[in-house]
């Protein structure tokens, strides 16, 4: 049994050389539209203004970072396992919406 095609090799080459339509463009007998009126608020103007701030800081402390390494491999380093413990539950219950114990 043969499968047919149903591909038209002229009408993909018709497709491939159009131009697609755009949305916008301009009848010649279409009136100018005036320019809306766009107020940004008082948070947005304050969201900007932390952004700019927070774009020139680390998003980690790099000192801090190379103490622990030299601790964990100089053996220095403990790890408190009832903190990491009470903090993993704290952080579910968060996550849950529950309410800390």
């Amino acid at each position: 049994m043969k499968i047919g095609s149903s591909f038209d090799a002229r009408r993909a080459g018709d497709l491939a050389g159009a131009k697609p339509a755009t949305s916008q463009s301009k009848r010649a007998d279409a009136p100018e539209q005036p320019a809306a009126d766009v107020r940004l608020s008082d948070l947005s103007t304050k969201l900007a203004d932390l952004e700019a701030r927070l774009a020139g800081t680390e998003a980690f402390d790099t000192k801090r970072i190379d103490e622990i390494k030299q601790a964990i491999s100089e053996g220095r380093f403990k790890v408190n396992s009832e903190a990491v413990a009470d903090k993993l539950i704290a952080n579910v219950q968060e996550m849950l919406g529950g309410k800390k114990a």
